[in-house]
């Protein structure tokens, strides 16, 4: 039988950051290239960590930005305006599902779910 190695309270809180910025599970691997992806994700479920979907898919799009309080509170979007390329901000503690913003320089209307 091969022993385990504990996390350290280091790695725990790093994880911990990681997960709550949003980043991908690749760069978390990379981070954690020690680990199995099984061990890091069995670590994350047990301290009830949870990666946001849409965000981590979004924050691949180089024309959307992901801000928040850096304390893992609100979170809302900027995304850059297809029509003239100006950045539009976007909530999302709003309850719906489903997003409409319009751009304020050009009126294009931007669509996206959160």
């Amino acid at each position: 039988m091969s022993r385990r190695s504990l996390w350290t309270e280091e790695e725990t809180e790093k994880l911990r950051s990681m997960y709550i910025s949003g980043s991908s599970f690749e760069e978390i691997e990379y981070e954690f290239s020690a680990r199995s992806s099984n061990a890091i994700r069995q670590k994350a479920s047990r301290l009830g960590l949870r990666r946001h979907a849409t965000l981590a898919s979004i924050n691949s799009f180089q024309n959307v930005l992901r801000i928040s309080d850096g304390n893992g509170g609100v979170e809302d979007l900027i995304f850059r305006c297809s029509g003239c390329g100006s950045w539009i901000h976007a909530n999302l503690n709003g309850g719906a599902d489903d997003k409409t913003i319009v751009c304020r320089q050009c009126q294009t209307i931007l669509r996206y779910a959160a």
